[in-house]
């Protein structure tokens, strides 16, 4: 008995010396967990810090950073890092997490739209949950007091930080969890209890960087997960991108370099299975590939990647529904195409593909890229392609009756296959924006887009060499990358704020978006395929224009371009072409509507709110007619209105109690007065003109009283009220010049006005509701010169821009020169606008070259100019600066202003 007894005590002082034992190796040993055990599944992009102190110094103080002095997040991180690493050094414990171990950052998707971070960390040894608690709370400076719950055996602790975000913290197995969102803290802690966890995944462990000595940062990128959040933050069309690139790989590691002027990460990527479009490029050489040398400058988002065996590409491509019909229906839909126009598709498009293909995508206006997509694919031999293409286009032809004859431009020839969808049936869903199949050869290169005139414009970029090849700081970035490879990816994320921006732009986004390139290659070393992503922040220290589409019309612009805003604040473009067919464009340059008016629109396109609801009204008159359309093109109230005469002037129009008043001349010789319901005005006293009036009547609202300037085409210049009773004419005084037009240079609080023009000889003219003329000479100047009058607030005064035939200049309105230069091409004055200094400048035309040019106040051509097309440009609004304008093509043209 005393045996058992004994036993037992012994056996009660072993166990408790164990748990002793448990309890101190458990609170003083080294580390027992890996941090990187407790990341959740679902992660889309890991960072993995090891020696976080010395290794975000490093970070901190790179080379790159030069370029980003102006970064508000990056320099709120700095501040942060600075902090912690001054507080964390003062406590011996966390000193030594903070300087030896890992830190570990994860991002998740929480719930639609909104995604977040867990952080990942060791416990310093010895430390229970209620130190860990009490360094937050002093170290952080959370006043709010930490709530307590219990999940799967854990307590988690809570505090709100504002009206909508918690933080919450928790420790479990040696690891200490930290996030802004309690669901990834959850996650965390089920990981360590029930999962496997990410880096014992056999996908994973392959992209694991080579273990090396001293501090590092690792960076891990889900494919699947990274596509699931980008979805589901983005555009449309970013959808159906990053739909795509989730299925481009499985993961990707990299452990950032230390490089001295970009961001650089180098690495390694798997591929989940076959069915990776990554994995189709496994028996393809790496190569140099090209296509930046015909890809426009202005490109956002350029995907190119090798094929030198395409017959083995295509039959992954084929067997591959994600990106791709599957085999049976492609295979149905080619037999049915083959039957019908006894042509086969498939030898037609692919017999011919050489060793490169490419997804050109540039910077859009708004968020449909029809106008800015293009499909480049390389050509064993061009013109055996382009003969395949131009035999399927005429069998097409012959069957469907439909004529799309083969266009030349600039000794390019364009033609177009009409059969919807083709380009991605055959070349995979990369290509699925190409609805359309328009095609053009250059450089080797078979060029697809969905219209003739991005192809034009394509065609013009690259004569006038603004390709990507030839832009300074792709050219830098891309010297730093290796030359071969089997894939490479290309994002200017500055040009594609319309492609993936996300409703809300908040934490790192908004420094990724001001980077000025994002490259990414892949390449096939074996089994294995080497990967590295580089970020360039460098900044263009000249901004130039940049074209954001263009759009063909049936015949070449007539009109003058409007832009109107709808109810929804969606801007739209409004022109006629010279058959009188008047389009709605949508801001990324797709027609909407088109409607054939039977006459030339003679005056400028109003927006007028008729209704006074807010909602905007077209305003115009064409020779024998008012109109006025509400935005999708119909006949609103009385309209349209018939004029007495044939018009020969455009309206215009004057604020009045009804609205607005609208005055026309007309080939009798008389001035009508119309009010906007379409009822001529009561008390109008019908103008009577010697000569006819070609030149809009200028209206003006000075004070509280209102002025018509009527100038006739023998030059007489006359002001009445806006009821029609002549205030004074200036007949035999002064003769106006055939393009002049009247500005008000001076108006005081006693209702004196006084307006400036210039005569036929180019003086510059001073007259006065009083009947005072004065005449400053300034050189001489032909019949035909134009001028634009400005003047500065608060200055005394004005200035005015002279453009003729042999001369440009820039006079006072005393008549002294500032500057004159010859003219040696013909340049037509179009008008004035701001620049982004400030100063004013000038839009100008060239007809002989069908170009413009942007003029600053000293005459000189801005940074970027001449551009294509010299029919009208205006400088505008499309929800940002713009210059629209027409070429002798019949396109339509819209730069963005940079």
């Amino acid at each position: 008995m005393n045996r058992l007894v004994g036993a037992s005590v012994l056996t009660l002082i072993l166990l408790a010396m164990l748990a002793t034992g448990v309890y101190f190796y458990q609170r003083y040993s080294i580390i027992l967990l890996d941090p990187m055990r407790a990341v959740p599944n679902d992660a889309a992009v890991i960072v993995e810090v090891k020696n976080p102190s010395a290794s975000l110094h490093n970070f901190f103080s790179g080379s790159f950073r030069k370029n980003m002095r102006d970064d508000k997040w990056m320099e709120e991180q700095e501040k942060r890092y600075l902090l912690f690493d001054s507080l964390l050094k003062q406590d011996g414990d966390v000193s030594e997490i903070w300087e030896d171990q890992s830190l570990v950052i994860s991002t998740h998707l929480v719930k639609a739209g909104t995604f977040d971070f867990l952080y990942l960390t060791n416990l310093p040894r010895g430390w229970t949950e209620q130190k860990l608690k009490k360094f937050i709370e002093l170290t952080w400076g959370l006043k709010n007091e930490f709530s307590k719950r219990e999940y799967e055996n854990v307590n988690l602790y809570e505090s709100r930080v504002n009206d909508s975000t918690d933080f919450t913290f928790a420790s479990d197995k040696s690891v200490a969890m930290f996030s802004f969102s309690s669901l990834l803290v959850e996650q965390a802690i089920r990981q360590l209890k029930h999962g496997d966890g990410i880096v014992i995944t056999k996908s994973f462990r392959k992209v694991i960087p080579p273990a090396s000595a001293g501090p590092s940062i690792q960076i891990y990128v889900n494919n699947q997960s990274f596509g699931d959040i980008a979805t589901s933050i983005s555009t449309d069309f970013g959808n159906q991108f990053f739909k795509m690139s989730s299925l481009f790989a499985r993961w990707s590691g990299y452990k950032l370099e230390d490089d001295s002027e970009f961001l650089l990460l180098k690495g390694s990527t798997t591929t989940f299975d076959t069915t990776d479009h990554l994995s189709f490029l496994r028996n393809q050489k790496p190569q140099l590939m090209n296509v930046a040398a015909i890809a426009p400058s202005r490109t956002a988002l350029l995907y190119e990647f090798s094929c030198t065996n395409f017959p083995e590409y295509y039959s992954h491509l084929k067997s591959n529904s994600g990106l791709s019909l599957n085999s049976d229906d492609q295979k149905k839909v080619l037999t049915d195409l083959q039957k019908k126009y006894t042509v086969s598709f498939e030898s037609s498009f692919t017999s011919w593909i050489g060793n490169e293909m490419a997804l050109v995508i540039t910077e859009p206006a708004g968020n449909s890229i029809d106008n800015n997509v293009y499909g480049c694919v390389r050509a064993k031999d061009i013109t055996q392609a382009v003969n395949q293409l131009n035999l399927l286009r005429d069998a097409v032809t012959k069957q469907s009756g439909m004529n799309l004859p083969e266009e030349k431009y600039r000794n390019y020839s364009i033609s177009s296959i009409s059969v919807k969808g083709i380009i991605p049936l055959l070349f995979g869903q990369v290509f699925s924006r190409l609805s359309n199949c328009y095609y053009t050869s250059l450089n080797g290169y078979l060029v697809f887009a969905n219209q003739s005139s991005s192809l034009k414009s394509f065609i013009d970029e690259n004569m006038e060499a603004k390709v990507l090849s030839k832009d300074v700081l792709f050219h830098d970035a891309a010297d730093h990358l290796d030359g071969s490879c089997n894939a490479m990816l290309f994002v200017n994320p500055e040009r594609s704020t319309n492609l993936y921006l996300p409703s809300q732009v908040n934490s790192f986004l908004p420094t990724l978006y001001k980077c000025s390139g994002i490259y990414s290659q892949w390449t096939y070393s074996g089994a294995s395929i080497q990967s590295q992503i580089l970020f360039d922040f460098h900044k263009k220290t000249m901004k130039e224009p940049v074209l954001f589409w263009s759009t063909q019309l049936d015949t070449v612009l007539s009109s003058i371009p409007v832009t109107i805003n709808d109810e929804q604040g969606r801007a739209f473009l409004f022109v006629q072409d010279a058959k009188n067919n008047f389009y709605k464009i949508d801001e990324s340059g797709n027609i909407v509507w088109k409607k054939n008016l039977e006459s030339k629109i003679r005056s400028e396109i109003f927006a007028v709110d008729f209704y006074h609801d807010g909602r905007h009204q077209l305003l115009f008159n064409t020779e024998k007619q008012l109109f006025l359309f509400d935005l999708e093109g119909n006949n609103t109230g009385n309209y349209p209105i018939r004029l007495p005469a044939s018009a020969t002037n455009g309206c215009c129009l004057l604020p009045s109690s009804s609205g607005f008043n609208m005055y026309v001349a007309c080939s009798n010789h008389f001035i009508y007065a119309y009010e906007a319901g379409g009822k001529p005005v009561i008390d109008w006293n019908y103008i009577h003109t010697e000569s006819l009036v070609n030149k809009p009547i200028q209206s003006f609202s000075i004070l509280q009283n209102s002025y018509l300037i009527v100038s006739e085409d023998n030059g007489t210049v006359s002001v009445t009220d806006k009821k029609g009773n002549q205030k004074i004419s200036f007949k035999d005084k002064f003769y106006q010049s055939v393009n002049g037009r009247s500005f008000v240079s001076e108006a005081d609080s006693s209702g004196n006005v006084k307006w400036i023009t210039t005569d036929s000889t180019g003086a510059v003219i001073l007259f006065s509701l009083a009947g005072e003329v004065s005449k400053k000479e300034t050189e001489s100047f032909s019949p035909t010169h134009k001028f634009v009058y400005t003047k500065y607030a608060g200055s005394s005064e004005g200035e005015l821009f002279f453009s003729d035939s042999t001369m440009l200049g820039i006079f006072t309105e005393r008549g002294q020169k500032e500057w004159t230069k010859p003219n040696s091409t013909f340049i037509s004055l179009v008008s004035s606008v701001r620049l982004p200094d400030g100063t004013n400048g000038f839009l100008v035309s060239s007809s002989g070259n069908d170009v413009f040019f942007l003029l600053n106040s000293k005459g000189e051509t801005e940074k970027g100019f001449p551009l294509k097309g010299s029919i009208n440009p205006v400088m505008t609004e499309m929800n940002r600066a713009v210059i629209i304008c027409g070429n002798k093509e019949g396109i339509v043209n819209c730069y963005k202003t940079e």
